[in-house]
């Protein structure tokens, strides 16, 4: 069940929400909304952004709920992390 995440208000075009999404759902197999922390290193190569070990550590920290990373919470922090928003 997918989170209901207001893409406008996080600065993001339909396009770029839909590409985010799509790529998040890749890993969604159960179609719940949210991927098992171990995939978000593939998730982030597929959107085309590489972690070192420390900031890999940092980010599933931010991200993780449960021993899962939910799409509104990936969404949020992929907008608003300051390495996202430099490149």
């Amino acid at each position: 069940m997918e989170e209901s995440v207001d893409w406008h208000a996080l600065g993001l075009t339909m396009d770029q929400h839909g590409a985010l999404v799509a790529a998040f759902n890749k890993y969604d197999k159960m179609k719940t909304g949210a991927i098992a922390v171990d995939d978000f290193a593939a998730l982030s190569v597929d959107l085309g952004e590489t972690f070192d070990d420390e900031e890999m550590r940092v980010a599933k920290q931010s991200l993780e709920d449960g021993n899962v990373i939910r799409l509104g919470t990936f969404l949020k922090w992929w907008v608003y992390d300051p390495k996202m928003t430099s490149s």
